[in-house]
């Protein structure tokens, strides 16, 4: 089975270094890296670099850090480094402020919609972190098992936490 966590909070709060801190505990790790916070890991910024790096691991423990680049080509990247996790399975997920490029309440890109409803037979967990829950998607947050929450501001971000896991737990 599968786990997605999502990690909530303002800017600054701890999100990342919560993320990080799960990130190090795993044994094969991919991070979209799109606020350039992951330091101490096999780096690459170009998805050739990346994928063979994939292809030389076969299915030994790995940790790579994916930072993607500004504008048009990240949503192109974001789908190749999810179908790549799918492809190589057993792996732990990590997209960092997910509503900037595959997740929002609108709509959520085709791969990680995948994940998010199948990653459990591919063995793919999913950690993401978010600064507005009210702006990612309804599919990503119902089939979220844990949220962990930093400090908001916003009575916006209380109310979509409370329509999704209760107004007393909120």
């Amino acid at each position: 089975k599968n786990k997605i966590t999502g990690i909530i909070g303002a800017k600054g709060r701890g999100k990342s270094w919560y993320a990080r801190r799960l990130f190090a505990q795993a044994k094969r790790g991919i991070v979209f890296d799109s606020m350039r916070e992951y330091e101490g890991y096999p780096t690459t910024a170009e998805l050739g670099e990346f994928c063979q790096y994939l292809l030389s691991l076969e299915k030994t423990r790995f940790k790579i850090v994916f930072q993607p680049a500004f504008g048009e080509r990240r949503l192109y990247q974001f789908r190749q480094i999810a179908r790549s996790a799918l492809l190589l399975q057993d792996v732990q997920l990590h997209l960092e402020e997910i509503d900037q490029y595959g997740c929002t309440a609108l709509q959520m890109e085709p791969e990680l919609d995948e994940i998010v409803q199948t990653g459990r037979h591919f063995g793919v967990d999913l950690v993401y972190t978010t600064r507005r829950l009210a702006e990612v998607s309804r599919t990503l947050t119902s089939q979220t098992d844990e949220f962990v929450c930093f400090e908001f501001h916003e009575p916006r971000a209380t109310q979509a936490l409370a329509a999704r896991i209760g107004g007393d737990l909120a």
